[in-house]
């Protein structure tokens, strides 16, 4: 967590994250079995999104606890997601643990990502009335399909898909529509109208934007304290960042392919993309993108939930970590 000025804002996000875990736990101790691979999957992270589930519902008027369900729904998809993103990148880290398929290898992580995505339907389809269960779940069900898309998208990127505008949905897609979902979840299970569970929807896909745009600015400038800096070149992955370099006229990053980047090549594309000012340019692009965040959220009353929600749209993303 971060800390907060206001007192009563600081103890509900302490309050919420604490009671989240001890659901969470609840929840890896009612599986029949498998429970050291459930565990080890589930306890680690900033609990961004289910903790914004909650902060949704209890910033609308509702009572935050009976977004629970929803909450953990989120956190299984995403940690689902993830499994299957350190695969398909070859990553053997995952805040500051070893990888799901390092641990146990790729066949066990695979199905355990099956197991949560179908788990996370499986509950919203239970833990509501049946019409409220309906439109929760169109919405989650929304929100996995454009996730799958921008997966995709990020390791087999299109032609068509290189421009600055088309790697920001991108990021959208992947990154920002799981904490999109997350907030409206909560919205929708508090009550609230659709004006302002969308509003809540598009602060939350903003927000997570947002921090995927600082997340490559951190890869770049090898600020990441996890990989080394400039793996996103190294892999030949299209970021934002990349695209604004391109725009640019960089020759370095315009003739760019996966083989040239090793080396003294991987060094020159780097030192390319940060004389093209693509650092610059994405710490701006993060900002606005949280200036527009802040800005739904006004039409919100006065709240210690909403307090928690403003403070993520400054120096509380990076302690969270979407």
């Amino acid at each position: 967590m971060f800390d907060l000025a206001d007192p009563q804002a600081q103890a509900l996000a302490d309050e919420l994250r604490e009671s989240f875990e001890d659901a969470l736990q609840a929840y890896i101790s009612a599986w029949p079995s498998h429970h050291e691979i459930g565990t080890y999957a589930l306890t680690t992270g900033h609990r961004t999104r289910p903790v914004g589930c909650l902060l949704a519902c209890a910033a609308v008027g509702g009572a935050w606890p009976t977004a629970m369900q929803a909450a953990i729904a989120v956190e299984l998809v995403h940690k689902s997601s993830v499994i299957r993103d350190d695969i398909a990148d070859d990553d053997d880290m995952r805040s500051g643990h070893r990888a799901v398929h390092a641990q146990f290898g790729v066949p066990v992580a695979l199905a355990l990502s099956d197991r949560l995505w179908s788990d996370a339907f499986s509950s919203i389809a239970k833990a509501f009335d049946p019409e409220l269960s309906s439109r929760c779940l169109r919405g989650l069900t929304d929100a996995t399909h454009e996730m799958a898309l921008g997966q995709l998208e990020d390791i087999a990127p299109s032609p068509h898909m290189s421009g600055l505008r088309s790697r920001l949905l991108v990021n959208e897609r992947k990154t920002g529509v799981l904490a999109q979902i997350a907030c409206w979840l909560g919205a929708v299970v508090g009550g609230a109208d659709s004006g302002r569970a969308d509003a809540l929807g598009r602060y939350g896909r903003r927000l997570g934007t947002a921090f995927q745009v600082l997340n490559d600015v951190r890869n770049l400038s090898g600020l990441e304290d996890q990989r080394p800096a400039a793996t996103d070149i190294r892999d030949g992955r299209e970021t934002v960042l990349t695209a604004y370099a391109r725009s640019e006229a960089n020759r370095f990053v315009a003739d760019r392919s996966r083989e040239s980047y090793a080396g003294d090549d991987l060094g020159a594309v780097r030192r390319a993309m940060l004389d093209a000012g693509a650092d610059d340019f994405g710490e701006s692009l993060a900002a606005d993108l949280m200036r527009q965040a802040r800005a739904e959220l006004a039409q919100l009353t006065s709240s210690p939930a909403r307090d928690v929600l403003v403070a993520l749209t400054t120096d509380g993303l990076l302690s969270f970590a979407f």
